[in-house]
């Protein structure tokens, strides 16, 4: 579990990246599909989480572990997450727990990161991985991803980066996913400064 530093400190360092010449830009955006399409508390699904690059350049710079999901987070001080990844099931991508120090309101945030290998133009990588829902998590359950890069590449067009699902019991309704940049933005700050300490990994192939 990496424990990360409180969120003024995330700010700071988004605010002092330097600004790169002439970066690549790489439309990325989201799709899901879960299996089953419905959940059971104290169950388990599959995710199979896809980005897709609409280009015009490579995303990721050609590096590992450079394009970054990040699910929603959770304040998990006052309740737990409604679910745990099993993060050895994950193939495709790369999963890490984060968990935050107290926030300056004394909040613990939780949140699931899924770091991809570099996108050309026109492809997609998609990892699968598993979930493991809490006895007492109750529908309905709304899931979202929104996805990164990271020092060299500029999205186009941030309005797709963000995808939301709401989990029924029954069944899985999509939701329009607009700019989502409320929460987002802890999501972005948080995974931002866990990259500085990663090193890079080669993710697994999917399989």
């Amino acid at each position: 579990m990496r424990r990360l530093l409180p969120l003024f400190s995330c700010l700071f360092f988004i605010a002092g990246r330097p600004a790169a010449g002439q970066p690549a830009q790489a439309d990325l955006s989201l799709s899901v599909v879960v299996t089953p399409s419905a959940f059971v508390a104290g169950g388990r699904n599959r995710v199979a989480l896809t980005v897709h690059n609409a280009g015009p350049d490579q995303a990721g710079g050609g590096t590992e572990s450079s394009i970054s999901v990040a699910s929603e987070y959770y304040i998990i001080n006052t309740r737990p997450p409604p679910y745990e990844v099993i993060e050895e099931t994950a193939q495709g991508c790369w999963v890490e727990r984060f968990v935050t120090e107290p926030l300056p309101d004394n909040s613990i945030a939780l949140l699931f990161a899924y770091y991809f290998d570099s996108i050309p133009a026109g492809q997609s990588r998609t990892c699968t991985y598993e979930i493991d829902y809490y006895p007492s998590t109750r529908p309905p359950l709304p899931l979202e991803w929104t996805v990164f890069t990271w020092y060299t590449d500029v999205d186009p067009d941030p309005s797709n980066n963000t995808l939301r699902y709401t989990l029924e019991a029954r069944t899985i309704l999509p939701v329009p996913s607009g700019s989502g940049w409320s929460a987002a933005g802890l999501i972005g700050v948080m995974i931002g400064l866990g990259l500085r300490h990663l090193r890079a990994r080669r993710c697994r192939s999917v399989a």
